[in-house]
């Protein structure tokens, strides 16, 4: 048996694909899971610029709205900002919204930033992303 599988909220899709034994209990014996390019029949159209912030937003709204988001988001393009806005509250039992400037603990998401600078092409991508990432958070040990 074999089959496509997309991640709830995402465009992220695999393929997987079990070996079921035929004799009772009908155990699975095998199971596969692969991550592949978005099929053709479920590819997105490329969204002009006006659009993709708009859908942007029209996303993190949602998100907002169902308590899934709160944060801050900056878009920008060839070093100008292009979308920027703070979503949800700061402090939820003083009620205290978000800003452009509060300060976030950000924890564990230093890990996503490095699985994302390790993935960047070459080393020198690597450097580059490094030596940008320490010009905002200065405080870095080297």
């Amino acid at each position: 048996m074999s089959g496509l599988v997309q991640e709830r909220s995402s465009d992220q899709f695999a393929r997987f694909a079990m070996v079921v034994d035929e004799k009772e209990p009908h155990s699975i014996t095998e199971w596969h899971l692969d991550g592949i390019a978005t099929p053709a029949e479920f590819a997105t159209g490329r969204l002009s610029e006006t659009e993709a912030l708009e859908t942007a937003k029209t996303r993190i709204e949602e998100l907002v709205k169902d308590d899934k988001f709160s944060g801050a988001v900056l878009v920008t393009k060839n070093g100008k900002t292009i979308m920027s806005g703070a979503y949800g509250l700061a402090d939820r039992e003083k009620k205290i919204p978000n800003s452009l400037n509060t300060k976030f603990r950000i924890g564990s998401m230093n890990k996503m930033f490095t699985a994302v600078f390790d993935l960047a092409d070459g080393a020198e991508r690597k450097d580059q992303a490094e030596r940008a990432f320490r010009k905002i958070y200065k405080r870095l040990p080297e």
